[in-house]
């Protein structure tokens, strides 16, 4: 502060001085002697107390109004939170290196062909490529999957355990929290398991002594030799594994099993250009390894590219899905936080109003109107900061309470999504533009009054441009938030009610997976027939069949090179379709009608002429004209032809869809459904015969009306969170409606109480107040409803059973913004024809 007062001063004289005369002007006039001008580190401290003591200022002036404060503070950190949330998620998928892996950027992913088809190595072609690229110094191929595991003394329960190869932590360059991570003489009849840091914490309690013990994974016994480092997730998911171990032995010398994924680390010195050549020379080598039928069946061998660890952490194919709809989400938030915005300007508006002559008095006592705006953006500054705090502490608490324990969505795991300092500085920008937002307009318009008015205390003019502005925009931004809603809820509504072209009703399913339990594929086929002869024996079973993959069950299986017989197409650019195995009555059991030949039979064994059933939208496709039975796919032939329906979402357009059956094709993936004539009574004796063919399994039956309206999930989360949105920015808009017209009766009360006096119809009063407000809105209604159509048409591939320019939610929602509209000004209507002529006369 003595640097400040110092700066001041000499700041004075030196004005002073130069506003002297000079010796040209006045020659008798002694010349001062030449300043120099203040150092720069006395500015420095001049701005840094000036912004003190406006910070001071704006803390007691918003301390006076605590309820203006808090108001404000908790609309804009909702939006805030919400928006940062949608941040941090989209930071973790795209850009957040992976925790613990060391230099992240000297990754890269090896993936097939132009289409990132990243989940297609075998273990021997990734041993090879590597054994072929001198420009890695290593590389390692992992997979997850959902498993069976269990210690002494817990029991089973579901878990993701990712598979890898011995080289994985060392490549990743990640070091063990406990213990060790794997080695190369790991593969041997030994096998080994690192456990996750946060499975260590929840069953072991954090004890050292767990190393060393043995777990059971998918019936391996396999022993702990590590903890992983907290937080280290999945490279393709924002999800820590309960275990890592290694690729089962039976899986490394088999070139046709595909599934896994590879990661490598560039060589010192190595480009990316020399690693494609390289790996174009293997992609040839590993071609020439294969069969001469393998050969055949791939056509030509893909090309094999590198793509940037960061750049592969989204597929290519699903990025633009992903990008779109973590955008969209966030374009929602960002409305209702601009809504939340918009009326926290209007009240700074109101309460720059209020202060319209001390303002005034400021201004004409010789303050610098920059200086005014500076105040006024501070305590606008105040308040955003406040709220981006706060919205960042719902944030940071909201993610540690859902990565505290496992959640199940798609499989059981833990959610790893942090506030990193890409996240925090987001917040700080969120905030810095969102306190400019609602602030710098009402402070460039507060500093512009009329200074002789303002001084004789003249109350400001009922007419507020700016005000009237900032509730258009919030009705339009309300508007379109509240008509999508109702376009998901209806949509949502008719996905409910629309005809997935079979029957779920009174149909239990039990997935069962017996490669958690290594059973060949003779043990597998005779645990399947011996559970579906037990079940078929339950009183009150009406009929039991097996499938690979269930309609609209969120898996989908599609066979590729098909040759259909009177569709010839190029080498490698064969057709393809959904596929599904089935057991003989699984038509029946679900009440899909044939259209034309039959369903399969006990006599489509193993050994007997391989068949094939179609769907109506198949033979549509490739023998539209034609009749599809007796024609062939390969060697299968066409035995019958079924109705279409819904496979993998409600309301999808017809595909062609495939069914082989079961005994031809066996699989130890097996969905046992079973129709029951009394509802779901029987689910738990089906789970009890189950566990007394293998007690290990971790089994569940579940209705299958409950896995077909999992289906609808997607509209449902939409439409909640539209709907959430929409009511609260409908609820700030009529805020802001009704702070306008509030505001301007009150300044209009002499000229009402005029009116009355001279006997004016107070109805007449509250009707033209009302008018006024749904006026307020109409220029809302028409720009949301412009903004409403334009946002129902990009997502109208989201929509089901309704197109995107529906009239009933367009109406509506209309209707519903208007309605309310009039309700917000009713109160200050009412309180317009109440007014007392003589006591507003009086007090004006």
């Amino acid at each position: 502060r003595a640097l400040a007062a110092t700066a001041f001063a000499e700041r004075r004289d030196l004005r002073r001085r130069r506003r002297a005369p000079t010796a040209s002007a006045t020659p008798w006039a002694v010349a001062p002697s030449p300043l120099p001008p203040p150092e720069g580190r006395l500015s420095v401290w001049i701005v840094i107390d000036r912004l003190h003591r406006d910070l001071r200022y704006a803390v007691r002036h918003l301390a006076r109004s605590p309820l203006f404060t808090t108001v404000a503070v908790l609309s804009l950190a909702f939006g805030m939170a919400a928006a940062m949330a949608v941040f941090s998620v989209a930071n973790v998928m795209l850009w957040q290196p992976p925790p613990h892996v060391q230099d992240p950027d000297a990754l890269v992913r090896l993936v097939y062909g132009a289409h990132d088809d990243a989940s297609v190595w075998s273990y021997p072609d990734f041993e090879d490529t590597l054994r072929a690229t001198p420009a890695l110094v290593g590389a390692a191929a992992f997979g997850a999957d959902t498993a069976v595991l269990a210690h002494p003394g817990g029991a089973p329960r579901e878990t993701v355990a990712a598979e890898v190869s011995a080289g994985y932590f060392g490549v990743l360059g990640v070091r063990m929290a406990l213990g060790r991570g794997f080695q190369a003489s790991d593969v041997g009849p030994d096998d080994v398991v690192v456990i996750s840091h946060g499975f260590w914490r929840r069953e072991f309690g954090g004890n050292p002594a767990a190393l060393g013990q043995q777990i059971d994974l998918n019936g391996r016994t396999l022993t702990i030799v590590g903890v992983a480092p907290p937080g280290l997730r999945l490279l393709e998911a924002p999800v820590e594994p309960g275990v890592w171990a290694l690729v089962p032995r039976d899986e490394r010398t088999q070139r046709g099993w595909h599934g896994l994924r590879v990661v490598a680390r560039l060589a010192p010195g190595a480009t990316m250009a020399a690693l494609d050549t390289q790996l174009a020379a293997t992609a040839r080598l590993l071609f020439a390894a294969l069969s001469p039928k393998a050969q055949q069946a791939w056509g030509a061998m893909p090309p094999i590219r590198a793509v940037p660890e960061r750049d592969a952490r989204v597929p290519l194919g699903d990025r633009l899905v992903v990008l779109a709809g973590l955008g969209g989400v966030l374009v929602v938030v960002l409305l209702v936080l601009a809504v939340a915005a918009s009326n926290v300007a209007n009240m700074m508006l109101t309460r720059a109003s209020e202060r319209q002559a001390e303002i005034a008095m400021r201004l004409a006592l010789g303050a610098a109107r920059r200086h005014v705006v500076t105040q006024l953006l501070v305590e606008s500054g105040v308040v955003a900061g406040a709220a981006g705090a706060l919205g960042l502490l719902v944030v940071y608490w909201g993610l540690r309470a859902l990565a505290s324990g496992p959640l199940a969505v798609a499989f059981p795991a833990a959610i790893v999504i942090g506030v990193d300092l890409r996240v925090a500085l987001f917040a700080a920008g969120l905030t810095l533009a969102t306190g400019l937002f609602f602030g710098l307009a009402p402070a460039l318009h507060a500093t512009r009054p009329d200074l002789v008015s303002s001084l004789k205390g003249a109350r400001p003019s009922a007419r507020h441009g700016l005000r009237r502005l900032i509730v258009t925009a919030q009705v339009a931004g309300s508007l379109v938030l509240v008509v999508s809603s109702l376009l998901f809820l209806r949509s949502f509504q008719a996905a409910l009610h629309a005809k997935v072209g079979f029957d779920p009703d009174g149909v239990v399913a039990v997935p069962i997976d017996l490669t958690q339990r290594r059973y060949s594929a003779d043990a597998a086929a005779r645990f399947f027939d011996e559970l579906e002869a037990r079940v078929a024996a339950l009183p009150g079973v009406d009929a039991v069949a097996l499938a690979r993959v269930l309609p609209l069950g969120g898996t989908n299986i599609r066979e590729g090179g098909l040759e259909v017989e009177g569709h010839p197409a190029p080498v490698g650019d064969e057709p393809s379709a959904a596929l599904n195995t089935v057991s003989p009555g699984y038509f029946a059991l679900l009440r899909v009608p044939l259209v034309a030949g039959r369903a399969f039979t006990a006599a489509d064994r193993a050994g007997a002429p391989p068949v094939a059933i179609v769907n109506e939208a198949f033979a549509a496709e490739f023998w539209s004209g034609q009749p599809a039975l007796g024609k062939h796919l390969g060697k299968r032939e066409v035995v019958g032809v079924v109705r279409n329906a819904s496979y993998v979402s409600i309301g999808e357009a017809p595909r062609a869809h495939i069914w082989t059956p079961l005994a031809q094709n066996p699989d130890p993936r097996r969905t046992l459904l079973v129709r029951i004539s009394n509802g779901t009574a029987l689910a738990p004796e089906i789970v009890r015969l189950v566990h007394e063919l293998d007690t290990t399994l971790l089994v569940r039956a579940q209705p299958m009306s409950e896995i077909t309206a999992q289906a609808t999930l997607p509209l449902r989360i939409l439409s909640a969170a539209l709907g959430v949105a929409g009511l609260i920015a409908l609820a700030l808009a009529m805020m802001g409606v009704y702070g306008v017209m509030a505001y301007v009766v009150s300044l209009r009360a002499r000229e009402m109480g005029i009116r009355i006096a001279l006997g004016a119809d107070p109805a007449a009063l509250s009707r033209m107040v009302v008018r006024e407000g749904l006026a307020l809105a109409a220029a809302g209604l028409v720009l949301g409803l412009a903004g409403a159509v334009g946002l129902a048409h990009l997502a109208r591939a989201l929509l089901v059973g309704i197109g995107p320019f529906d009239p009933v939610s367009i109406a509506g929602g209309a209707t519903l913004l208007a309605l309310s509209a009039a309700a917000a000004s009713y109160l200050p209507a009412r309180r317009a024809a109440r007014i007392d002529p003589i006591v507003s006369l009086r007090a004006e």
